[in-house]
């Protein structure tokens, strides 16, 4: 009996890897993204706006927006620039533009503050990854679904 290749081959395996990867991520970045829905949100104050301009070895270059920024727990004043779980804010991504960044967060500017209450030195100003996410990776996964149960049936039999 000789195997022949098939086309429906390839949708099948990579949609098996398309969904293993979904679930990898979802394995990898739920977890960090729970804890964050269990901090206390406050308001802070935006200090300083720098722009950092690192270049990598691959000749690709990023622009990150370093945002300092002033908020208070329980009386005592703290100081974070960490934006969001991931760190830094790069420009370039997205909608995020230099301008955008400046209108958003200039000196003096109010931000909310999402902070550990445990540690409350342990802040993110931008908001987590919200229900609107987890549905569109729900919604890839049902899409990848039926691709793999019609393809295997007829690859197998």
């Amino acid at each position: 009996m000789k195997l022949t290749y098939s086309k429906k081959w390839n949708v099948f395996v990579f949609s098996v890897l398309l969904i293993s990867y979904s679930i990898f991520c979802a394995w990898i970045f739920t977890p960090r993204i729970l804890v964050i829905f269990n901090w206390k949100e406050t308001s802070g104050t935006v200090k300083t706006l720098d722009f950092e301009h690192l270049s990598r070895t691959n000749g690709a270059s990023v622009t990150n927006a370093l945002i300092t920024y002033r908020y208070d727990v329980d009386g005592k004043e703290y100081k974070n620039d960490r934006y969001s779980l991931w760190g830094h804010l790069t420009v370039g991504t997205f909608i995020s533009t230099k301008q955008a960044v400046r209108t958003k967060f200039n000196p003096n500017s109010k931000v909310n503050v999402r902070y550990d209450p445990d540690s409350p030195m342990d802040s993110i100003i931008a908001s987590p990854i919200g229900f609107f996410d987890c549905f569109l990776l729900i919604l890839w996964g049902l899409f990848c679904l039926p691709l793999i149960c019609t393809y295997s049936k007829k690859v197998w039999l």
